[in-house]
């Protein structure tokens, strides 16, 4: 049995709302490093045999040498431990050209270290392809060595259609053309690799992609529009083309925690940026499987495929979520990692809630002259704010009101209509003696813009038309 601990979107380096502190860190990249520190320690203390991060270790793919440094000093405590490491690119660090090393490169020429025979290393797998629409190249299937055996990785980077596709290509197909031309492309190149798997070897998936089935936050669909998203029927049926069993996909690019499947059963709750709880139809968070896991999956109207209308048994999927993402866009969210244990057919685990890290939390003032009442109700309502609400009454300190919640305060940014500005300072000096922030920030909501209606002085007239009018004068 093999032991492994699935996190991604680490995005290391962001400095959103942070404060220069000693020796000109950044406060939120502490605060990031904070959070990994506690995923490097768990898989330390448990015996783990591999820690894979399936994409976007970093914010950019030109992180400060100093984010680079302080991961490579964490990967080097993962494997004088014992523990393997696999990277699979994200879009954040992958370089826009194969041509320009990616810091990776960096991360992958760390010495491995001998435990029990074995040379644990890291490793960084999920090629791009050496040139664009050269698939040949794209992805690889790696066998590593582990302190409990060897352990099988199909793993694909972040598929890029300006890689899948050559330039005549883009410039000659239609956007929806050109993503699925992309699509079958990835997934003909997952279906080749996957035949070419060797059998009787705990096997895994990893990659950095959307699927459909997937959840993504309100506000997220215009940012991934670009993105080539496939189905998880033409993932499932792309990994059953050979002799190995393919025991676990792990997934990076979505933050939130999540088992896509298309059969859902209910709806789940979840909190929204506001503090509030929203029902929503579809939600499918992380929770525990057991090793006899079995559900199958129907072929969808939009498969890539056209031979095969069978349903196929799905592979335990999941986006293991975003332990680092701390910045606005994704502070409301529930953090996880995913404990994943293998055999040579099949996985069962178990999704792992985290607390240890500096979330940013935001709440909407829309009572200005009732200020206290309307943010008592939402802080002593809300799931995130409830138990620090009632810390921080009965705390003398910050400091007091953290320990007494077990995990480090957020920062708070309220956001406030522009004219109610000048009651900042009451408002403030009100949420600081709460004792339940470890920053307070403002927005102040502009005033909409009143366009005034103008008068029409002209009308486009067709040429015929205007000719016909000139004559008539």
């Amino acid at each position: 049995m093999i032991k492994l601990l699935h996190t991604a979107d680490l995005h290391l380096g962001v400095e959103t709302y942070g404060r220069t502190g000693a020796g000109g860190i950044n406060s939120r990249i502490l605060d990031y490093f904070v959070m990994l520190d506690e995923l490097v320690s768990h898989a330390t203390k448990n015996n783990y045999d591999a820690f894979l991060i399936a994409g976007d270790i970093f914010e950019n793919e030109r992180p400060k040498n100093y984010v680079v440094s302080e991961f490579a000093h964490r990967i080097r405590v993962l494997l004088n431990s014992g523990v393997a490491v696999i990277i699979t690119p994200g879009n954040h660090e992958t370089t826009s050209s194969v041509r320009v090393p990616s810091v990776l490169e960096t991360i992958k020429a760390l010495e491995p270290t001998s435990h029990d025979g074995n040379k644990i290393a890291c490793h960084v797998l999920g090629r791009q392809p050496e040139s664009p629409g050269d698939t040949k190249t794209l992805g690889d299937i790696t066998t590593i060595e582990t302190r409990s055996g060897k352990l099988q990785i199909l793993a694909m980077p972040y598929p890029r259609r300006s890689e899948l596709l050559t330039s005549d290509e883009l410039k000659n197909t239609k956007r929806d053309e050109g993503k699925e031309l992309a699509s079958k492309r990835f997934i003909g190149r997952v279906k080749f690799l996957a035949g070419n798997a060797e059998p009787n070897i705990p096997t895994i998936f990893s990659g950095h992609f959307g699927l459909k089935e997937a959840h993504m936050q309100p506000g997220r669909m215009g940012y991934l529009a670009e993105d080539v998203v496939l189905s998880l029927y033409d993932l499932m049926i792309s990994l059953d083309q050979g002799k190995a069993e393919f025991a676990y996909v792990a997934l990076g690019h979505y933050h939130n925690p999540q088992m896509p499947t298309t059969n859902l059963s209910g709806s789940s709750e979840i909190e929204n940026l506001d503090g509030e709880v929203d029902s929503r139809f579809g939600i499918i968070p992380c929770e525990d499987w057991e090793k006899d896991f079995s559900e199958s999956i129907l072929k969808p109207e939009d498969s890539l495929f056209d031979n095969k209308k069978k349903p196929v048994k799905l592979i335990k999927t999941a986006y293991s979520g975003s332990p680092g993402r701390k910045d606005f866009s994704d502070g409301s969210r529930v953090r996880s990692f995913v404990e994943v244990n293998l055999d040579e057919k099949t996985s069962w685990g178990r999704c792992i809630k985290v607390k240890k890290s500096r979330q940013l939390r935001q709440l909407t003032l829309q009572k200005p002259d009732l200020f206290r009442e309307e943010l008592e109700e939402k802080l002593f309502k809300s799931n995130f704010w409830h138990d620090i609400y009632v810390a921080g009454t009965n705390s003398e300190t910050v400091e007091e009101t953290e320990k007494k919640v077990g995990f480090p305060l957020p920062i708070f940014r309220l956001k406030i209509p522009e004219e109610t500005r000048r009651e900042w300072n009451i408002i403030r000096s009100w949420l600081e003696g709460l004792n339940m922030f470890h920053r307070i920030l403002v927005y102040a909501i502009p005033k909409p813009q009143q366009s005034e209606k103008k008068e029409i002085i002209a009308v486009a007239e067709s040429p015929i038309l205007a000719v016909e009018n000139y004559i008539k004068k």
